[in-house]
């Protein structure tokens, strides 16, 4: 009988004895096949999880979750009998039987599905269970897919809670755990693959020493060239390690490394290096103090604990910092201190310190009706009229922007009522703003403010006496002209003579008016004059406004303001003159 034969009658045999079958594990998964499975299933395109649910309807695909989860619950046989396996236009009437396996060498549980056409007989076991399907309805299809999903729930739940119990040894644990697993994958029972982790953590491990090594030569290079002094000390106050700039306080060598530090003396006057120690040790709180040697140097003493990357503390750091300018700077500031507030105390004018705002923060004496203590906490702008106030605070607005200073005045009722006149600067006061705009932050002001009453009222009383002294000269009969050292012309009485307007002669030079063969004559006496000559007659041709020549003579005097010659004073008599 050939082997052609033989494959036809078991071909025969399975199509008529065995049914179409599947193996399925409890999520649907199909393991194996048997038969014309086709007949039943729909396959989609670019099918990757071999899965029941991606190829039948819903209503079979609930049977089929339905009969293995009482299959495997129960452990018995379950059957489905009359199911219509719809495939495009074509309805096939078959009865399922759902069969929990237990296979050897298998690490899940499985269920064999057969499925049998009506009209072939299927196996009927005494303790198969027989669900009707249709009369469960979807009703209870449902009910029983919320409790299964209510106990998924629940065993979510519970695994949630475990894991959360667990959470906290397992984040300690997880980077080992990480590179053990990775190690584990990549692992397949091969001595060759281990050998190549290994060379290649080697290869890391090599790496990191590398880096190690730099950057431990990075430090002592660092300690090497500090100007800070630095003392490393242990637990037991024993030397670790130090800098050279220790060199000014401790005669340190290297053999001297593993010593305690209550060995050496020092050079600093009156400071116990050990008990100081000591106290920061036990206390674990910084030691901050300046300190002397016995030269005049000073230096900042700091002692801290050393507390290495898990913060235990592990000895002390000591270290001391050269403060020798900071220390003349600060001296030189609390001079120039002492000599602000004495002018501050002593100035015979108002001295204001203001803030960015404007508000006065502190005055050096009152003003008007205010005192000192009413000036404080006041803005400037309350002092001033209200026309003053708007003006500086406009040019108040613009200061943090230009930084130059503003000067001002104003004038406020006294104490006794009388009106006091001031006037006052302003200056800004700012700082460096860090990186990166570098431009300054203005921080506040310090204002100037002096009394000018006395310098007003004498002003206005020379106002007053210069318009009756005009008076007098615009009445007299005798010209006069007042002159400068270059010859303008500062007041002159009348003009009738020449045809010029009063107010276009004064401002211009006397020059202008004369001959050119006069201008030299006339120059020398004015120079006569201001050389200190007491007077001097001045004579020289003139046209008149009718062009009539005729011999001026004047007398020139000169005229002494603040003991100085300021002017010449030139007088003509019997009607002559300009």
């Amino acid at each position: 009988m050939s082997n052609q034969n033989v494959d036809i009658f078991t071909q025969y045999l399975l199509d008529r004895f065995a049914p179409v079958a599947l193996f399925l594990n409890k999520d649907l998964d199909v393991m194996y096949t048997h038969g014309d499975i086709e007949r039943y299933f729909s396959f989609p395109r670019a099918l990757i999880q071999f899965n029941v649910t991606r190829m039948l309807s819903d209503e079979i695909i609930l049977l089929f979750k339905d009969g293995v989860r009482q299959c495997l619950q129960a452990d018995n046989p379950v059957i489905y009998e009359d199911i219509k396996f719809k495939k495009q236009r074509e309805v096939t009437l078959a009865d399922l039987r759902f069969q929990p396996l237990n296979l050897p060498k298998t690490s899940e549980d499985l269920v064999l599905v057969e499925i049998v056409p009506k009209g072939k007989k299927i196996i009927l076991e005494d303790d198969a269970i027989r669900p009707d399907y249709e009369k469960r309805g979807w009703k209870e299809q449902i009910e029983d897919l919320e409790r299964q999903l209510k106990e998924a729930r629940q065993e979510t739940q519970n695994l949630i809670s475990e894991q959360e119990a667990t959470h906290e040894e397992l984040h300690a644990s997880n980077r080992e755990l990480m590179s053990s697993n990775e190690e584990l994958q990549s692992t397949n029972e091969e001595l060759q693959s281990v050998n190549e982790e290994l060379y290649t953590v080697n290869s890391e491990l090599q790496l990191k020493n590398e880096a190690l090594t730099l950057v431990n030569n990075d430090v002592l290079n660092l300690l090497k060239s500090t100007e800070i002094g630095t003392i490393f000390l242990d637990k037991e106050f024993k030397i670790r390690r130090f800098t050279p700039a220790i060199q000014k306080h401790f005669k340190l060598m290297d053999i001297d490394i593993g010593r305690s530090i209550t060995d050496f003396s020092n050079s600093l006057v009156n400071v116990d290096i050990s008990k100081i120690s000591r106290q920061v040790f036990h206390t674990l709180e910084k030691f901050e103090k300046e300190v002397v040697d016995v030269n005049g140097n000073h230096s900042l003493l700091r002692v801290l604990p050393y507390r290495t990357r898990d913060d235990l503390i592990q000895g002390l750091v000591i270290t001391f910092v050269d403060v020798n300018e900071l220390t003349k700077v600060r001296e030189k500031m609390m001079t120039f201190a002492e000599k602000f507030k004495a002018i501050f105390q002593n100035a015979k004018d108002l001295i204001l310190d203001l803030s960015a705002n404007g508000m006065i923060k502190k005055a050096s004496r009152g003003v008007g009706a205010f005192s000192v203590d009413a000036l404080h906490g006041k803005k400037i702008f309350d002092l001033l009229p209200e026309k003053e106030a708007m003006k500086l605070r406009k040019a108040f607005g613009e200061m943090p922007r230009t930084f130059s200073s503003l000067s001002f005045s104003f004038d406020i009722e006294g104490s006794k009522g009388e009106i006091l006149y001031y006037k006052g600067i302003l200056i800004p006061i700012s700082e460096p703003q860090s990186p990166p705009s570098g431009r300054a932050v203005l921080t506040s002001f310090i204002g100037i403010i002096q009394d000018v009453s006395q310098e007003v009222k004498a002003q206005r009383e020379v106002e007053q006496s210069l318009e009756e002294y005009q008076a007098f000269m615009d009445n007299a009969r005798h010209q006069i002209a007042l002159v400068d050292q270059q010859g303008v012309i500062k007041y002159i009485n009348y003009t009738q003579h020449t045809g010029v307007n009063k107010g276009n002669m004064i401002g211009s030079q006397i020059f202008n008016y004369l001959l050119p063969s006069e201008q030299a004559k006339v120059k020398q006496s004015l120079d006569n004059i201001f050389s200190g000559n007491p007077f001097d007659t001045v004579k020289f041709k003139f046209k008149d406004k009718i062009g009539k020549e005729s011999l001026v003579e004047l007398v020139a005097t000169p005229v002494i303001l603040e003991e100085q010659i300021k002017y010449v004073a030139l007088i003509g008599y019997n009607s002559s003159g300009l």
